[in-house]
């Protein structure tokens, strides 16, 4: 048995090799290093998250890492062919162009778009990313709506509250297949299913970049495992920490985004997106989003705790400079 020195960023370890085992090629030396490497990383990572304390049991941080792995789709094309088969038909249909009702703001409008978003959970005619945007539209009108009640409700209500502006919702929804339910049953649908998705999406977008709304798939873990408010705050720190190459390709994207929220398809954007030279997310930028995310994350110390973000205040933040 030999022990060989090998150097990983700023430190070093010991790693015992056999004396009899063949010689490595170069190429099976880096593949060894990487993999040792990633290993070192995910230990170091792992013990930051568990400083948290009981807010982060380890089921939770498995979600996170879970999370994390799920973070940039491994198939973005799939994700937005439909934006490229469906947007001409929709624009003749005088539709937003991902299909969406085009007024996203006031009580018609939301319920316009729970219509929508809760007849594509069987007609499947949206795609994920016209889901995702018209889950997040929903929750800044919600949210406005919340916030000026009195400019909105029709109730007679003194002092409307979010009750109120749920109730004018409703009644403006009556062909909503869950009518026969319980008022507070189906206030409850609204505010956690497709308001809550949305802002989920936008807590995202808003710390880690719009492009996430159409390159990112993190949200299958988070809704599954229901991720908690705390729990999203580590999961966004944890990223900004070790994902800057992804984040960077997030925040490039944030025009195309931006311009595909509020219905603006152009027949070039498959060429912006993914051209072989120019694309933003050409494969050699792909790569370098690659190799960025690696160096950061075996840069991780565990004697340098990491300061957790406030994504709302930072999300919220986000909103205003994109709505003006």
């Amino acid at each position: 048995m030999e022990e060989e020195l090998i150097l990983l960023g700023h430190g070093a370890i010991m790693v015992s090799q056999m004396a009899e085992m063949p010689e490595l090629t170069s190429a099976q030396e880096e593949q060894a290093s990487m993999k040792l490497t990633g290993n070192i990383s995910k230990q170091t990572i792992q013990r930051l998250l568990c400083s948290y304390g009981a807010s982060l049991n380890d089921e939770r941080i498995r979600d996170i890492f879970d999370a994390e792995d799920d973070l940039l789709s491994k198939d973005v094309d799939g994700l937005l062919r439909p934006l490229f088969d469906h947007w001409n038909k929709f624009q003749l249909l005088n539709l937003h162009g991902l299909g969406l009702p085009v007024q996203w703001r006031g009580i018609r409008a939301a319920a316009d778009y729970l219509r929508v978003l809760d007849a594509d959970k069987t007609t499947h005619c949206l795609g994920s990313i016209a889901q995702r945007i018209g889950q997040v539209l929903l929750y800044f009108n919600y949210e406005e709506l919340c916030k000026r009640p009195e400019k909105y409700c029709s109730r007679s209500s003194s002092k409307p509250k979010v009750t109120d502006v749920l109730n004018s919702i409703l009644d403006a929804y009556p062909d909503d297949p869950h009518a026969s339910e319980k008022r507070q049953s189906r206030r409850n649908r609204v505010t956690g299913y497709h308001v809550r998705r949305g802002k989920w999406w936008w807590r995202l977008a808003g710390n880690l970049g719009l492009g996430i709304l159409l390159a990112g798939d993190p949200m299958r873990v988070m809704c599954k495992s229901t991720f908690t408010n705390p729990q999203i705050d580590v999961f966004i720190t944890f990223v900004q920490k070790t994902r800057p190459g992804t984040i960077r390709a997030f925040k490039a994207l944030e025009p195309v985004v931006t311009s595909l929220m509020f219905g603006q398809i152009t027949s070039d954007l498959h060429k912006t997106i993914f051209d072989w030279e120019a694309g933003l997310l050409r494969p050699e930028e792909m790569a370098r989003v690659r190799a960025d995310d690696k160096v950061a994350s075996a840069s991780q110390r565990s004697d340098n705790p990491w300061k957790t973000v406030d994504a709302k205040k930072d999300a919220m933040q986000k909103m205003t400079e994109l709505l003006g």
